[in-house]
């Protein structure tokens, strides 16, 4: 996640040639010396926006509020996704620049919004908070059809989505117009990341008063907010992801409104009997992650496990937790220091030995680190999967979120109904 946005902070973290860069685009041109400015000294750049005009400043601060927010491993990675999507190499063209925050300002000054498409920056903005909700505000149905791709912006399929587009706009207001008597207005951006769809839907909400600085002090003002809806579908895993806050009434009402607009019907599919669902008992004794090093992984290690004990009336748990940098097998080191092995596997089961048997507790949580090779495009080097009983998982759809979700599956971790192992094996 980012770091909360300090303008003083930002201009040190930014190479002073670059800044200049951005300034000759904006068109105001701070009166500082600028072959003075290090990336440790720019007080004087600094007190110039500070005394900038109101405008200026304003535009200046917002500019850098976006490029602080994707000034992250995460978000640079965002970055080059969607460059990829407009067939373009970004990490190729960042690769000789040091510094998040100089990568992600030099493809702000380098790849604008242009008449037909939003900055890749925007729509960055958009898939990077998306990737950083929190897991429980999404509410997922599996088992849907899948939505065609379009191959070209103008073919038939291209046509069909746009109009999809527009319907769900409609439909979203009306719906909180009758449900809550707000949504008097709505607008949805459409995009397209790898294999999965997004719809970002802005709905206007209740309208407000804000306590504003009007100038010399401080005035109500009255203002327009919109909250946030996300629709995501992927093919793959024929799922439909929403991201909204609300009962259960309205995530069934947004599915069945997004059915009719994209798809045309309403009829989302018989989901699976089971849906979403992880099985971790497994790793009472799986101690090898098979994996495969074409797919960029270097190692695969079990970061804790959280055991609750059966029929517990007081619901204790016991949660096993370490650095496995210098030791990768330390959380099994751990339970054996703490438990022993079931009665089938062969586990001293007599009085003597103090240890609990795993016979006597399920695994209800677990975390696995996955740890890639270096790269040059700017990812994670580890990606965390916090694993919980029966159907929560903290991964995303970053490309190597994938690639460690499709692991689950080959290990045997999630045994969703219509879950495949890949058929090359781990």
């Amino acid at each position: 996640m980012a770091e909360q946005y300090e303008l003083r902070k930002f201009l040190r973290d930014v190479t002073p040639v670059i800044l200049q860069e951005y300034f000759g685009w904006t068109g105001w041109h701070p009166n500082v010396e600028w072959k003075q400015l290090t990336k440790g000294k720019i007080g004087p750049l600094f007190e110039a926006i500070r005394n900038a005009p109101e405008a200026t400043r304003a535009q200046v601060n917002e500019d850098f509020q976006q490029i602080n927010g994707l000034a992250t491993e995460g978000g640079i990675r965002t970055i080059i996704d969607e460059g990829r999507f407009r067939r373009l190499d970004l990490g190729d063209e960042l690769k000789d620049v040091s510094g998040l925050h100089n990568k992600a300002l030099r493809v702000f000054l380098d790849h604008p919004a242009t008449d037909d498409r939003p900055s890749i920056l925007n729509v960055a903005s958009r898939f990077n908070k998306a990737d950083n909700l929190p897991d429980r505000s999404w509410r997922k149905r599996s088992g849907v059809p899948e939505v065609p791709h379009a191959k070209t912006p103008d073919d038939e399929i291209a046509k069909n989505l746009e109009a999809g587009r527009k319907r769900l706009a409609d439909a979203l207001a009306s719906y909180y117009q009758v449900k809550d008597g707000r949504g008097y207005g709505c607008e949805v951006h459409h995009f397209e990341r790898g294999a999965r769809l997004y719809w970002f839907a802005y709905v206007r909400d209740y309208d407000t008063v804000m306590p504003e600085w009007g100038g010399s002090s401080v005035v109500p003002r009255k203002c327009k907010p919109v909250f946030e809806i996300i629709f995501m579908h992927s093919n793959a895993e024929r799922l439909l992801d929403i991201y909204v806050k609300g009962d259960r009434k309205t995530v069934a009402d947004l599915q069945t409104l997004w059915a009719r607009a994209v798809l045309g019907t309403e009829d989302l599919g018989t989901p699976p009997e089971r849906g979403v669902e992880y099985e971790l008992n497994i790793l009472k004794t799986k101690r090898e992650f098979a994996f495969r090093p074409a797919d960029g992984i270097r190692d695969v290690r079990l970061g804790g496990l959280r055991l609750s004990l059966i029929g517990d009336k007081r619901n204790r748990r016991i949660t096993l937790e370490a650095n496995t940098r210098k030791d990768p097998k330390v959380v099994y080191t751990l339970m054996d220091q703490v438990f022993k092995a079931p009665a089938q596997e062969g586990g001293n089961q007599t009085d003597k030995d103090p240890r609990l048997s795993l016979d006597v507790v399920n695994v209800t949580q677990a975390v696995i680190n996955f740890v890639f090779a270096a790269d040059t495009r700017g990812g994670k080097k580890t990606i965390t999967a916090r694993v919980t009983h029966p159907n929560s998982c903290s991964l995303k759809y970053e490309p190597k979120e994938e690639i460690a979700r499709r692991y689950l599956r080959d290990w045997g971790i999630d045994v969703s109904q219509g879950a495949q192992p890949d058929p090359q094996g781990a």
